[in-house]
């Protein structure tokens, strides 16, 4: 199969696991915050809330960390071959990489259902239950009214799959973006460069054109679904009812305990076997019997050495992984600032930045890359090239900008505008307004920008792989040439300490984005 066809295959295969099983997923979540609390503990609650954790990080970890996880539980060194006598199993190629690409997108995907469906006044709902079932309401009143959201969760797990070429050439799947990082980087060719561009962005025409059409009749689309359930005829009514949740009556209870296994077995499989693989290869031990023999034992001795000889044998890689991120927040976010804040004062504009912010992201990391080389390898820009992390950064841009952009406009949209207007009214410089007025009160929105652009960065590996120093070796581009090797404790405790990190500015992340008030 020719590349372009690979690129579509990988693409449709991730999308469509990831939304069948993110959309399922989200629903049995919302069943479950919907449950009526039985006893003192509720525990569907608090199952809820964890799952609702998961989903969280899940779409944090960047792909490296996934890929990392799976090889440790089936790859070459994997912990269920070695217990099979060295036999790898079926999870390689096409399937391996569509597999962790979809794990990726069921995060995304479910808490983008999950959030859709939280966002639907809860009139509705009552409305709905006048008439409809529980099954009812969902099919002609929920997922139509969220499917714009679940809609652009897929066309991201879609683009991320077609763009970024970690996982596809771990695995061998040639890819466009594996194609252009593994054959014309150093001869570049216009036709294939040219196509692993294309494809991404005819993907992303028809979204872009759905977001359009819908967004006309989006205020009216509530009214449509409710008189669209009353026209029908239903097997129960609940007169009066004012009660807004999905589900209930005597079905509740197995519906209950369906949506809780669900939600148990699809964390249990995308989050909970990579990570305990990563921890188990952390503290795999090999020992002889006295006949001779091997066995393998997980020893919590030899996890705590392979922690601290991660964090002692690659302190180089953190430096620069740091260093790449802090420079890569002065950079990404005033940029990102200032685009949100030009969309917001010209209306004219916001529809062309938003365009632009959505082509920047569909292009593949590697052919930014070769771009900036061309731009770079020059005599009078050599020494930036070779010796500085400006490539590096111009090249996360592409990625960095457009998530400060959509972070800051949802932020300006939720934005009193009074103050603005008074200041204005008194003679503020443009400049001042930014500066003084808007600055104090989006400092949260800022903040999580910073946040989501510092975890973009520490993730990624396709925009900067080509372009980094010779000098410079980073955390993403250490793990994924070691994984190309299989994982044993070394790739074990680097994807583990990175997996922590990530998790911790994702914490403070979601603390940020827990404060409602801007």
């Amino acid at each position: 199969m020719g590349p372009t066809l690979l690129t579509v295959s990988l693409v449709t295969l991730s999308t469509s696991i990831a939304l069948v099983l993110g959309v399922s997923w989200g629903i049995s979540l919302l069943l479950l915050q919907h449950a009526e609390p039985r006893g003192r503990f509720d525990w569907m609650g608090w199952l809820s809330k964890i799952n609702v954790l998961c989903m969280l990080a899940i779409i944090s970890l960047p792909l490296y960390v996934h890929a990392a996880g799976w090889e440790s539980a089936t790859g070459r060194f994997g912990w269920l071959p070695i217990l099979r006598g060295g036999q790898r199993y079926w999870f390689h190629g096409m399937t391996a990489a569509t597999w962790i690409h979809a794990g990726y997108g069921v995060g995304w995907i479910g808490l983008a259902t999950l959030v859709a469906f939280q966002g639907l006044p809860s009139s509705l709902w009552r409305a709905a239950c006048i008439d409809a079932t529980w099954w009812q309401r969902l099919r002609f009143v929920g997922l139509p009214l969220t499917l714009p959201l679940i809609v652009a969760a897929s066309w991201w797990v879609g683009i991320v799959a077609a763009t970024e070429m970690t996982v596809a050439n771990l695995y061998g799947v040639s890819t466009l973006a594996d194609a252009v990082y593994k054959f014309y980087a150093l001869e570049p060719e216009a036709g294939p460069v040219l196509i692993s561009v294309v494809v991404p962005m005819v993907i992303l025409l028809p979204i872009v054109i759905y977001g359009v059409t819908l967004g006309a009749k989006f205020s009216t689309a509530a009214n449509t679904y409710i008189n669209a359930i009353r026209s029908r005829t239903h097997r129960a009514r609940v007169e009066g009812s004012n009660d807004a949740n999905m589900i209930s009556g005597s079905a509740h209870r197995a519906w209950m305990i369906m949506a809780s296994f669900h939600a148990i077995t699809i964390v249990a499989i995308v989050g909970g076997v990579p990570l305990v693989s990563l921890i188990i290869k952390a503290g795999w031990k090999v020992e002889t019997s006295e006949g001779g023999q091997l066995f393998h034992t997980f020893s919590a001795q030899q996890f705590v050495f392979t922690i601290q000889e991660t964090l002692r044998s690659f302190s180089s890689e953190y430096y620069w992984s740091c260093q790449l991120v802090v420079f890569s927040v002065l950079f990404s976010l005033p940029v990102g600032w200032l685009l949100a804040a030009v969309s917001e004062r010209r209306p004219n504009l916001k529809g062309a930045t938003w365009i632009g912010m959505l082509i920047l992201v569909a292009i593949p990391g590697p052919v930014v890359s070769l771009v900036l080389i061309a731009i770079f390898n020059r005599p009078v820009l050599s020494f930036f090239y070779d010796r500085t992390l400006l490539p590096a950064l111009l090249a996360l841009m592409t990625r960095c900008v457009p998530l400060a952009f959509f972070t800051l406009r949802a932020a300006y949209c939720r934005l009193d505008n009074a103050p603005r207007e008074a200041a204005r009214l008194d003679g503020a410089s443009r400049w001042r307004l930014l500066l003084a007025i808007e600055a104090p009160r989006l400092w949260r929105p800022l903040a999580l920008a910073a946040m989501g652009i510092a975890l973009i960065t520490f993730a990624d590996l396709s925009c900067t792989l080509l372009v980094l120093p010779p000098s410079v070796s980073t955390v993403a581009t250490r793990i994924f040439g070691l994984l190309h090797s299989g994982v044993r404790y070394q790739e074990s405790g680097l994807a583990l300490v990175s997996a922590v990190a990530v998790w911790l500015l994702a914490a403070v992340g979601l603390k940020l984005a827990s404060k409602s008030a801007y």
